[in-house]
């Protein structure tokens, strides 16, 4: 059986990143995939 583990917040610069790292880091030599299927806000440089 597998697991699915979503890490979501409620804003930025919330620790979701550390969060997924630490967990990726702790599951390591299973099968894990780590994606970022959405992001928001704007790139660099535009208006």
């Amino acid at each position: 059986m597998s697991t699915i583990l979503v890490v979501s917040g409620t804003g930025t610069e919330i620790g979701k990143t550390v969060v997924t790292a630490a967990v990726a880091a702790a599951a390591r030599g299973r099968r894990v995939a780590v994606l970022k299927p959405a992001q928001t806000g704007l790139a660099p440089g535009e208006p």
